[in-house]
């Protein structure tokens, strides 16, 4: 212990006083400190080991999410595509039947002109052949005979023989031969005209198998189109439910690809922290 003395010395012991309490007044003001400081790392050493914990939970978690959307992506992508080839295949069906279908029409209007025309045929010259024959027939007529076929003679030969043209490639061969025989006998004579009765029962058979061909081609026109109708309507059902999951399937891969965006963002975010 200092005593106290007057003068030099005095003074000393005081200063020395003075520095003894502010020292101890420090010290316990670091203490204060320290204790203040030591708090607020182990608060914040906490907080941030939580911090840590948390984002590294969300780190995992989000990278799961962004596999699993990329795989169902990835699904989604192979889907899509499918339904895009097999659309494609649709349309390039629907064209080639609709060329088709413009094929067979087209030859059915030019198989019905020509039936059509035949047909025609075969009534002119049955009904210039049949007049012929009931001329024949008249005794009053007989006696003008060859007068009668010389005025008749340029319709009978131009209708008859167009008609037994067009029906050619249809008769037999006994047939064709009556025909030729026919036809080979002009300028008209009565041998030629006794013939015409056979004639007439050829153009009548022809007409009845042009007239048969024409409702046969008429009823295959009919089946074609409904058919070609039908399978229209079945491929254009069929491409407007692919499109329907094509649509849903590319919305859906859409909505995914800017779901995985946002995770990204997330992820890096998380990483960071």
């Amino acid at each position: 212990t200092i005593q106290k003395t007057g003068g030099a010395i005095g003074d000393v012991v005081k200063l020395l006083e003075d520095m003894l309490s502010k020292s101890e007044d420090d010290r316990a003001a670091s203490r204060e400190a320290y204790a203040k400081f030591k708090c607020y790392c182990d608060k914040n050493k906490k907080e941030k080991n939580e911090d840590i914990d948390e984002n590294s939970e969300k780190v995992t978690l989000l990278e799961n999410k962004i596999g699993k959307l990329q795989g169902v992506n990835g699904e989604l992508s192979v889907d899509v595509g499918k339904l895009r080839a097999d659309m494609e295949a649709n349309e390039a069906k629907r064209e080639e039947a609709e060329t088709i279908r413009k094929k067979e029409h087209e030859s059915f209007v030019e198989e019905e002109l020509d039936l059509t025309a035949a047909v025609g045929q075969m009534e002119e010259a049955i009904q210039t052949l049949s007049e012929i024959g009931a001329d024949q027939a008249s005794s009053e007529i007989q006696t003008n005979w060859e007068s009668l076929l010389t005025k008749r003679a340029p319709k009978l030969d131009k209708s008859v023989k167009q008609a037994l043209i067009a029906a050619n490639t249809f008769l037999t061969p006994a047939q064709r031969s009556k025909v030729t025989s026919f036809l080979q006998k002009a300028p008209f004579t009565g041998t030629y005209t006794a013939q015409s009765g056979q004639v007439v029962g050829i153009l009548k058979s022809m007409k009845d198998t042009f007239e048969s061909n024409l409702e046969e081609a008429k009823v295959n026109e009919e089946k074609q189109s409904k058919a070609h109708d039908q399978l229209m309507e079945t491929l254009t059902d069929a491409y407007d439910k692919m499109k329907e999951v094509y649509d849903e399937k590319e919305e859906e891969l859409g909505n995914n690809d800017g779901d995985l965006s946002t995770k990204k963002d997330q992820l890096d975010e998380a990483r960071t922290t």
